[in-house]
């Protein structure tokens, strides 16, 4: 079996009739038909069914189309990325727990790439699922962060998957809130100002410590609680209960269009955020690029609220 092969016989599923396929590869009908009668002796079975109507998928042709695009899709993508004529694409890849900090630095880091072909990525993830997607090498860095209570089980897991870490910031656990929520027109506020109102937090899953929490406090004793997974049904939830979430405190877009503000929670301890990648990796330019645009968007100081 050869790739030529592969290359005819998915033409001529894709158009239904050899004439129409023999044109758009460029041969002549006879020796398109001549290969894929080859292939079909090779494979011990018609993969067509042939009529005055034209050609349609046998039964065991059908199964083997869906196998054949397949590997003719992983060698197409193969060719593109090291062959001899290859496109120089750059790639890039960054999953984050839930900020919108990180949004902004990704955007930031795209809106200056001028190169003709690049693959970048964000995924938002759970916070275990960040570790193990650097650790797995699906993405380069990985952005979230520990306070005093998770420090130790956090750290321990990056140890035991030869992950290092890099202090990005110290900050003050910020509440998101929408702009017209009751403690909006209050300049800080204290865990107790908020217990009465609902908590939102980010879903880790059902066998996942509550230790791998992300949020930046841990609140207790809270009688209402909703679950999301993404940043856009959190701001959807704050914008249309009295919900609250607590972050960094950096909001992305303009605060009339998204409608979220942020206030200071005092006295409760620092959350410290951080970026990790494998041991002994350099950073690519890219990675440096966004960890920079990072800093950036966190600020050297305590981040105002609306970034």
């Amino acid at each position: 079996m050869t790739l030529r092969q592969l290359e005819y016989v998915l033409m001529v599923a894709k158009c239904g009739s050899l004439s129409k396929a023999a044109g758009n590869l460029f041969v002549s009908q006879p020796t398109l038909s001549e290969t894929i009668r080859n292939l079909e002796d090779e494979l011990g079975f018609p993969v067509f069914s042939r009529s005055h109507s034209g050609m349609s998928l046998s039964e065991e042709g059908a199964a083997f189309i869906r196998d054949a695009q397949k590997l003719f899709d992983e060698y197409n993508g193969l060719e593109s990325r090291y062959g001899r004529n290859r496109k120089h694409i750059r790639y890039f890849s960054v999953s984050s727990t839930h900020y919108y900090f990180a949004a902004i630095a990704f955007a930031r880091m795209t809106a200056g790439m001028d190169d003709p072909f690049y693959k970048v990525r964000l995924l938002d993830r759970a916070k275990n699922i960040v570790i193990a997607d650097v650790a797995d090498e699906i993405s380069e860095v990985g952005l979230l962060s520990f306070t005093e209570e998770n420090r130790s089980v956090t750290l321990r897991e990056l140890k035991r998957q030869q992950l290092e870490y890099v202090v990005l910031k110290k900050m003050q656990p910020y509440a998101y809130i929408s702009e017209d929520h009751p403690l909006a027109s209050k300049e800080a506020l204290t865990i107790e100002d908020l217990k009465p109102y609902p908590c939102a937090r980010f879903y880790q899953g059902d066998d996942v410590p509550v230790l791998y929490g992300e949020e930046f406090y841990n609140v207790t004793d809270c009688n209402r609680e909703i679950y999301v997974t993404d940043n856009f049904s959190i701001t959807v939830c704050m914008r249309k209960t009295q919900c609250y979430s607590i972050g960094c405190g950096v909001v992305t877009g303009e605060p009339s269009v998204i409608g979220i503000t942020a206030r200071p929670i005092v006295n409760i301890p620092e959350t410290t955020v951080i970026y990790i990648h494998r041991s002994k990796r350099n950073l690519s330019e890219l990675a440096a690029r966004f960890i920079q645009n990072c800093v950036q968007t966190l600020g050297p100081a305590s981040p105002d609220p609306i970034g």
